[in-house]
């Protein structure tokens, strides 16, 4: 009895140990599965909200510009000089503001698809340490048993 008992707690405990080592891996796959899919989902939305920035930066400096060339029209000047000038920093400004809107969208992007840490378990591992502490355990109720015994 004093070796039955700790071999058998030491193949229950490696086996518990070895399921349990499987059943966390699967599920920590299927969380990663569903991580990657919903940060797929989020990416493609932070693209379009970008493009809409972008369309509204374009919008932008098109009224802009339009509202230079009433002025420019109604005051009589040509086109040269300062009106070239407000036309170029309303093509600047359009540019940047672009920018700004691809290096944001970049950004969200990134925070979004941070590495999920997965740390799978090694089912072998798992194994020998239960069946370890399964023996240590049965062991020291067999001695138990047996101090009792006598």
């Amino acid at each position: 009895m004093a070796i039955a008992l700790p071999v058998a707690l030491a193949l229950a405990g490696g086996a518990a140990s070895i399921y349990q080592a499987s059943e966390s891996n699967k599920a920590q796959k299927a969380q990663i599965k569903a991580t990657y899919k919903a940060q797929g989902f989020q990416s493609r939305q932070i693209m379009a909200q970008s493009a809409v920035e972008k369309l509204r930066a374009t919008n932008r400096a098109n009224l802009i510009k339009g509202r230079i060339r009433v002025a420019a029209g109604e005051s009589g000047i040509g086109l040269g000089g300062t009106y070239t000038a407000l036309m170029h920093q309303a093509d600047y400004d359009e540019m940047i503001n672009r920018v700004i809107a691809d290096r944001n969208a970049g950004a969200a992007i990134g925070r979004v698809r941070q590495e999920y840490p997965y740390q799978p378990t090694n089912p072998l591992l798992a194994g020998i340490m239960g069946a370890m502490s399964g023996a240590q355990s049965g062991l020291s109720i067999g001695t138990g048993i047996e101090r009792m015994l006598e």
